[in-house]
């Protein structure tokens, strides 16, 4: 990632505005009210600044590293995302749908294999397996009308995928004619064979 985008995000640039001179008054639209400091100002414009010099590329991990960060966050905070994610958990079947880290950690696999920005064109169908903690195998069946070499569509999947989730996993890519479906006769995007246990 360029220096310019590890930007750190400081919420307090963003919400920590003083409260009004007197209680009930309210700055009209697009004025700064001068209870609003010249500091906290500065270092949204400061911040914003920075964000508009990144890649596309750098932009897009920032974002799914703040989405990642946040839902975490949510679901140890928040008392309504707390019992959300406990309750997925509970549903047969669904938490196997998450990957292992290789520091042990639980990545929700549906937001990154979803992920709108990866370009599944010459993808006629996928899956992400996993048999030990860190190392994921994506199988992919080609489209017929394949517009790029295997080497190119592995590399896409290599680095589309390692922008998305990090340096948690190890990626490698497997070419399959067909991909069949589980023991109860339905396709599933994840097969994990680590016996991951819900608290």
């Amino acid at each position: 990632m360029a220096e310019d985008a590890n930007l750190n995000f400081e919420p307090e640039l963003f919400f920590d505005v003083q409260a009004a001179a007197q209680p009930g008054a309210h700055a009209p639209a697009g004025f700064i009210s001068p209870e609003y400091e010249e500091e906290i100002v500065s270092g949204q414009i400061s911040y914003f600044e920075r964000g508009e010099k990144m890649s596309a590329e750098d932009m897009e991990s920032l974002q799914v590293g703040r989405l990642r960060e946040l839902l975490s966050y949510a679901g140890e905070h928040v008392p309504y995302w707390r019992s959300l994610f406990r309750d997925l958990a509970y549903i047969e079947g669904r938490i196997q749908d998450y990957l292992v880290a290789l520091d042990g950690s639980l990545v929700p696999a549906a937001p990154v294999l979803f992920d709108y920005n990866f370009d599944y064109s010459d993808i006629n169908q996928f899956q992400v397996a996993q048999v030990r903690s860190g190392y994921i195998e994506f199988k992919i069946v080609p489209n017929e009308l394949q517009s790029i070499s295997t080497e190119a569509l592995n590399k896409r999947v290599i680095d589309g995928f390692s922008r998305l989730l990090g340096l948690k996993f190890t990626i490698s890519v497997s070419i399959h004619q067909s991909l069949g479906c589980g023991g109860r006769g339905k396709f599933r995007y994840v097969d994990q064979a680590i016996k991951i246990v819900s608290n």
